[in-house]
Order: structure tokens, then C-alpha cells, then sequence
């Protein structure tokens, strides 16, 4: 998964404190409340159907989505759930993850919220928003919490 390389190095220029999670690490998780970046890879097109702001199509990429998991059972919790690839959609990212490619990688962090994550990557202009509203429809600040990676060979 080149791109998520890319992601990887991204967030290491920018300095952020957290650690990478994979299925496999999970268990290891340090950060027990706090905000996550999903890296996930599309292979080919999806389109959605939905009726909350996340119609549309989605091309092939890696797609990068900022939560937070400040509830019970914190980000180990949160981020297992994400990493399942099948169960029945509750959030939109629940939409690109049982369809995603390879395994989801996973950043987590007690530091910066989600809503900083993303203003924090767009402001590398390396990631593009795929559609508005994605993830984000109880935030005030954020156009999206899903940012697709434009750019991987200027990281």
C-alpha cells in the first residue's frame, strides 16, 4: 500500500504525537481516548446512494478519515470496530471500509481532535475533499472528516 506510505511520512513531517495501528497491533494501542486517521484504499469506483450528504462517486485512491473516540471503550474500541469488514453501515466511513483494499491502517493520537487532523492535512495540500458533509454532520468547523490524497509524489 504505497499511498498509505505516503500518509505514514505525511504525518510523520508534520510532527504529530500518536502511534500507527493495524488489526494485527491493535492490541498495543497506546492512546486510550482521543482522535484517529483511517487510511483507507479504493480500487475502483464506488458509487453511494445514501440520503445523508454522502452521495456520490468515489474514485480509486487513498482516502484518509479523521474521528475521535473520546466514549467508552476509546480509540482500541472504536478502531476495532473500524477494521471489521463486515457489518451493517452505522457511519459513513462504514460505507469505504467494507469495500476497502488490503488492510486499513490506522493513526491514533491523544493530542489534536479530528476536526485539527483534517485542517492539519489540508493545510499540506495534499488531499482534496471527495464530498462535503463526509463524516462530518455534526461538526461546525469542518467542510468534511474524509479528504482523498491528491498528491502523493510532492509528500
Amino acid at each position: 500500500m504505497r499511498s498509505a506510505t505516503n500518509v505514514q511520512k505525511l504525518i510523520l513531517k508534520l510532527g504529530i504525537d500518536g502511534g500507527w495501528v493495524t488489526p494485527d497491533t491493535i492490541c498495543s494501542c497506546a492512546v486510550t481516548k482521543g482522535a484517529y486517521a483511517l487510511c483507507i484504499q479504493l480500487e475502483r469506483d464506488l458509487s453511494l446512494s445514501h440520503p445523508k450528504k454522502l452521495s456520490g462517486a468515489y474514485s480509486p485512491g487513498t482516502y484518509v478519515y479523521c474521528g475521535n473516540a473520546n466514549g467508552p471503550g476509546g480509540v482500541r474500541s472504536r478502531l476495532n470496530y473500524h477494521f471489521r469488514r463486515t457489518k451493517k453501515p452505522h457511519w459513513h466511513i462504514d460505507y469505504l471500509t467494507t469495500v476497502a483494499i488490503g488492510p486499513i491502517l490506522a493513526f491514533a493520537t491523544s493530542g489534536p481532535s479530528e476536526c485539527d487532523l483534517i485542517a492539519l492535512f489540508l493545510q499540506t495540500n495534499a488531499f482534496e475533499i471527495p464530498c462535503r458533509g463526509f463524516g462530518s454532520s455534526d461538526c461546525r468547523s469542518c467542510v468534511s472528516h474524509l479528504l482523498k490524497l491528491s498528491e502523493p509524489s510532492s509528500i
